[in-house]
């Protein structure tokens, strides 16, 4: 997992506290393969492949897969949105519980932690292995990456698990995911 791209992201540039909210990120160019979701009430956009699916959960999540038929079907890709006043949390203290949730499940692990840089701010990830029964409901060895950012009164958790290999071999689209997610309001 450490050779991955999602790990050499530029630091941003220092933003003086207090400043005025910037202004929304022009659009990135919707890369061949791939289209782009637009959020208009929390005011984002990212991209994903143009094959693959999304539909809203009934918690209001995005939950994003591959097609039926081929192995990314098995990914589970989810951008999630928590307000934090209604919740009372903040994002270190939901990042910290989802890596105590993965220490106690089957094999699970922390491979790496740190920082990306996403939509112009730094944002915590961390990379985990865990075991965990596939579409077939056979226990195997599962991937997972998980990047967390604020915005305003908004926590933005983005997830990305699959089997291993599938994990490894989809990779892509989660970073496109992180590398293309923007805020469309100021």
């Amino acid at each position: 997992y450490p050779s991955t791209p999602l790990f050499r992201s530029p630091a941003p540039a220092p933003v003086a506290l207090g400043a005025p909210p910037a202004a929304p990120a022009a659009p990135a160019p919707v890369a061949q393969g791939y289209k782009e979701i637009n959020e208009p009430n929390f005011g984002f956009a990212f991209q994903i492949p143009s094959a693959w699916g999304w539909q809203l959960t009934k918690t209001k999540d995005y939950l994003i897969s591959g097609p039926k038929g081929i192995p990314a079907n098995e990914v589970s890709l989810v951008v999630q949105i928590i307000d934090k006043q209604a919740g009372g949390t903040t994002l270190m203290a939901q990042m910290k519980a989802m890596v105590a949730q993965i220490s106690q499940v089957p094999q699970g692990k922390i491979l790496k932690k740190g920082e990306v840089t996403m939509a112009g701010q730094q944002a915590p990830y961390f990379l985990a292995s865990y075991q965990a029964n596939d579409l077939a409901r056979q226990p195997v060895e599962f991937g997972h990456a998980q990047v967390g950012m604020e915005r305003g009164r908004h926590l933005f958790l983005i997830s990305y698990s699959a089997p291993t290999p599938i994990y490894k071999a989809n990779l892509g689209a989660f970073q496109r995911v992180v590398d293309s997610f923007r805020f469309t309001k100021p």
